[in-house]
């Protein structure tokens, strides 16, 4: 019979070596791992695009002539449904480029040419009030700003940034081909796991009862299909909360008549598919817009997204994505902040929902551990 005492040192041995190990070569493994990712990219992408066009593919399959038993109908259904579930993916991009872009830049171009006299009317508002502070009454009248070397300033940097990208592009047609078709094999990835997701799911099921025991082989799937609820649920969850925020917005804009009502509606909606983080940038982005029109109505605009904002956070949320995250926030700012800082965008798109899986996997052992139910039975 094994020593429990001997079993356990030599778990925490081995994983004290391995800890050691990857210390000493951890340049070594992150460039290792840097490599494969950088030659799995096009199948990596290919595998989130085909997991989030799979949401839509199933909602179209229900609804393509269903009870239908003709052979052209059967045939089409997959390669009809996976078209338009890209012309659909395709649209909704098109559609926040045409509506929002142009919005935002004619109001950030009428914001500069208003900022200098708002400015100067704020100053002439502000000097009477500082009479008994003669110091801050004398910087407020000696400040002056070149508002038009200022502009010219920021116009140059942001020229120089695009002309050494473009330079940097001209100079690397190979790295823009390489991307070009890293896309092309990526979408033509997707398009192969989606059209033949059933054979692939059979395959793998034979694979894990070939080589995994029964016990391990159902913990597998356990995961696999918790990760794949919690996934799918998250990202259906968010894109039904952004679009019922972004219509909630644009019928308070339209009461109160406030302006940019559709961009900032899809704006507002769109950021909010970012989570924590995503919303405050719309409204920042949406006041700096209005603020062009009217401070006034600046104001009230950011009263009425206060007021939504509680109803999306007491009521909308909890019933749409809280359930599908089940994720408490500290742990929520934990997984944006970190997949923020290591892929950016995506990093945070992918880590929240991966957190929750992490996390309800070990709330499940640790409430299942023996330990702690003999603590809660003696408390009891």
């Amino acid at each position: 019979m094994k020593n429990p005492t001997n079993k356990t040192l030599l778990k925490i041995a081995v994983i004290a070596v391995i800890s050691c190990l990857t210390v000493i070569y951890f340049h070594n493994i992150t460039g290792f791992i840097g490599m494969v990712l950088n030659v799995c990219f096009p199948m990596i992408l290919g595998c989130m695009l085909a997991f989030v066009l799979n949401i839509p593919l199933r909602f179209l399959e229900k609804r393509y002539f269903p009870r239908s038993t003709r052979p052209w109908v059967i045939r089409s259904r997959r390669p009809v449904c996976i078209i338009l579930a890209f012309v659909i993916l395709l649209g909704i991009l098109l559609l926040l480029l045409l509506l929002v872009t142009p919005e935002m830049i004619g109001s950030f171009q009428f914001f500069g040419q208003a900022l200098p006299p708002l400015f100067e009317q704020a100053r002439a508002a502000l000097i009477p009030f500082f009479d008994d502070i003669p110091s801050i009454q004398n910087m407020l009248t000696s400040l002056d700003i070149d508002w038009k070397a200022l502009l010219a300033s920021v116009s140059s940097t942001f020229m120089s940034g695009a002309g050494g990208a473009l330079s940097s592009i001209m100079t690397t047609i190979l790295e823009i081909v390489n991307g070009f078709v890293q896309t092309f094999v990526a979408l033509i990835f997707a398009v192969y796991l989606l059209a033949g997701k059933e054979k692939l799911k059979r395959q793998a099921d034979t694979l894990l009862r070939a080589y995994l025991k029964p016990q391990w082989r159902e913990k597998l799937l356990s995961i696999l299909r918790l990760s794949n609820r919690t996934f799918s649920n998250y990202f259906a969850g968010q894109c039904i909360e952004a679009i019922i925020f972004g219509l909630l917005c644009f019928a308070g804009m339209l009461i109160f008549q406030l302006p940019y009502a559709v961009p900032i509606s899809i704006l507002l909606g769109v950021t909010a598919l970012v989570p924590m983080i995503g919303a405050f940038i719309g409204i920042v982005l949406g006041a700096l817009m209005i603020l062009t029109v009217s401070p006034l109505q600046m104001l009230f605009f950011l009263l009425l997204i206060i007021v939504l904002q509680q109803i999306e956070g007491n009521l909308i949320f909890p019933k749409v994505v809280g359930t599908a995250i089940n994720l408490p926030g500290l742990w929520t700012l934990v997984a944006v902040t970190l997949g923020g800082g290591l892929l950016g965008i995506l990093g945070i798109f992918i880590c929240v929902p991966a957190t929750s899986v992490i996390y309800q996997l070990l709330r499940k052992h640790a409430l299942s551990r023996p330990q702690l139910l003999e603590s809660q039975d003696s408390d009891n």
